[in-house]
């Protein structure tokens, strides 16, 4: 939405995957205490994988969920967990546990955290006067990878800092006249739009294309693909169709930054570049249909 009314989004293709999460015989979360106490997880064919790295199954999460995307099924064994200490250690998993379930304990990595978004400066302001933002719409403070529990951290700091300085500034008395809805001719709903198959679409093309395992040619592909849905959805006047292609342009505005970047760093993986290259390091920014790279060394700054 905010990238409709010109805000400039930074760092929106470093996109980070969840390890830890059960798909079968339930969707929930494991918490990574089990695998402390002798959890770990296998292949098919029985192979502890992750015995090679320093830390096991208790990796950095970007490199945990591309060695489970790699294997062609990823189960779970916590027979070394037992009694009340399992049951502190992983509660979710413990009262599944408790229902019986005698067959396989599969995992599998899932879309976590984006740590790109609103490009602000350190008190929250962006580029368009009297909008202000903090916590996970914001990108830029993680750079190409984050660390888990800090999002609460973020929230209350840059909350209060935006705050701060909105209340002394008081030009959000203006924004509404800066930025137009955009909204006062839409029509409540659209039949012809079928929103449940859309977004299934765009899932697909941002798991397959853009997901843990990147090309600069699927990535290229995605980014022409969300486009082309995106400007169909223009010739729709409702709201509806304006709020799926505000969701279109977000998953665009990744596949896009993630293709213009030709390295391999942090959560941003492509298969034909595997490596950090010097002269990429810096900012990849979006302002409306605009890409911009902006090394570390340079001040230039989008409008």
């Amino acid at each position: 939405m905010v990238w409709r009314h010109g805000a400039i989004l930074v760092d929106m293709e470093f996109v980070q995957f969840y390890p830890y999460r059960l798909q079968q015989p339930g969707n929930i979360d494991i918490m990574t205490k089990i695998f402390a106490k002798g959890a770990f997880l296998v292949n098919d064919r029985g192979e502890r994988f992750m015995e090679k790295y320093p830390k096991k199954e208790l990796e950095t999460r970007d490199k945990l969920s591309y060695a489970m995307f790699k294997e062609n099924k990823v189960l779970l064994d916590f027979s070394a967990e037992t009694g009340s200490i399992f049951q502190l250690d992983s509660p979710y998993l413990y009262r599944l546990y408790q229902k019986g379930h005698e067959g396989e304990w599969a995992m599998s990595p899932v879309q976590h955290y984006c740590m790109g978004g609103i490009q602000t400066d350190e008190w929250g302001r962006t580029n368009v006067p009297g909008l202000y933002a903090c916590g996970e719409v914001t990108g830029g403070l993680h750079g190409a990878n984050r660390l888990g529990g800090g999002s609460l951290t973020e929230s209350l700091v840059f909350g209060h800092r935006a705050g701060k300085v909105a209340v002394q500034e008081k030009s959000m008395e203006s924004i509404a006249g800066i930025m137009p809805s955009g909204t006062e001719e839409l029509v409540d709903n659209s039949p012809i739009i079928g929103e449940s198959e859309m977004i299934k679409k765009v899932k697909e093309v941002m798991w397959q294309k853009v997901g843990i395992e990147r090309t600069s040619l699927s990535l290229k592909e995605a980014a022409d693909e969300l486009n082309l849905i995106s400007l169909n959805l223009e010739n729709e006047n409702s709201i509806q169709a304006l709020q799926i292609r505000d969701k279109v342009r977000s998953a665009w505005a990744s596949a896009i930054s993630a293709a213009a970047r030709k390295e391999s760093r942090g959560a941003h993986k492509i298969e034909d570049v595997k490596k950090e290259k010097k002269e990429w390091q810096g900012k990849n920014r979006i302002h409306k249909t605009s890409l911009l790279f902006t090394p570390l060394s340079s001040k230039v700054e989008m409008p």
